[in-house]
C-alpha cells in the first residue's frame, strides 16, 4: 500500500512537471506566432509624410475624441481625400501618448482590402499645431448614412440583400485579420464602416 502512494505521489508529481513544461512550450510558441502573426500584418512601408501645406482644407466630415475628420484637397490635383487630425492634450502621460502614437502606426502601415488605406501622415494640422494627421482615402458613404436614409424611409435602391451580405462579410474578414494578429479594433460601429459607390466595406477609425 505504501508502495502504491509512492507511485501514485511520483506519478502526480511527472504529471505537474509534464504539464508545466507543456505550459512553457505552448506559450513560447504563441508568442513566436504572435510576433510573425503582426509582422506579417505590417505592409512594407508604403505610407510616408506628407507637407499639410500642399492641401486645402474643404469641410468636416466627422468627428470624435480622438479628433476631426476633414475633406481635404490636394492643391495642385486637386484629388480629394480624407485627412484625421489626432488630438494630443497636454494633461495626457507619456504611456498615453505612446498608445496613441503606436495606434497612429499601425493605421498608416496595415494592409487589407476591406480596411480604408492610410496613405500617410503629417507632423502638424493646418492651424500649424505639432501633431499628427492620418491622410487616408476618401469614401462618400458610411453604413451610418444608409441606417439613417432607412430610418427616414428612404432606403437607397442598391441596398438590397447582396449589398448587406457583402458588406457583413467584408467587415468580418476585415476583423478576423485584424485578430489574428492581435489588433482590436476598439470602435466598432456603423459610422466608422465606409462604402463605395458599389456598397464594398471599409473599416475605419481605428
Amino acid at each position: 500500500s505504501q508502495n502504491f502512494s509512492q507511485f501514485f505521489f511520483y506519478c502526480k508529481i511527472n504529471i505537474y512537471v509534464i504539464t508545466y513544461i507543456f505550459h512553457i512550450y505552448f506559450f513560447s510558441k504563441m508568442e513566436k506566432k504572435k510576433k510573425n502573426h503582426f509582422s506579417m500584418s505590417i505592409a512594407p512601408f508604403i505610407s510616408y509624410e506628407y507637407d499639410i501645406t500642399n492641401f486645402k482644407k474643404n469641410k468636416v466630415i466627422g468627428s470624435g475624441g480622438y479628433g476631426t475628420i476633414y475633406e481635404i484637397s490636394d492643391i495642385k490635383t486637386g484629388e480629394k481625400f480624407a485627412l484625421k487630425t489626432i488630438i494630443y492634450s497636454n494633461d495626457e502621460d507619456e504611456e498615453v501618448k505612446k498608445i496613441r502614437n503606436r495606434e497612429v502606426e499601425i493605421q498608416t502601415q496595415i494592409y487589407h482590402p476591406a480596411i480604408n488605406k492610410a496613405l500617410g501622415y503629417c507632423k502638424k494640422d493646418f492651424k500649424g499645431n505639432d501633431g499628427i494627421s492620418i491622410i487616408m482615402e476618401l469614401k462618400a458613404n458610411s453604413l451610418d448614412k444608409i441606417l439613417n436614409k432607412i430610418r427616414l424611409g428612404n432606403c437607397p435602391q442598391n441596398y438590397d440583400n447582396n449589398a448587406r451580405q457583402q458588406i457583413m462579410y467584408g467587415v468580418a474578414h476585415a476583423l478576423k485579420f485584424l485578430h489574428d494578429r492581435f489588433i482590436v479594433h476598439r470602435d466598432l460601429k456603423p459610422a466608422n464602416v465606409l462604402l463605395d459607390q458599389n456598397n464594398r466595406p471599409y473599416l475605419s477609425d481605428f
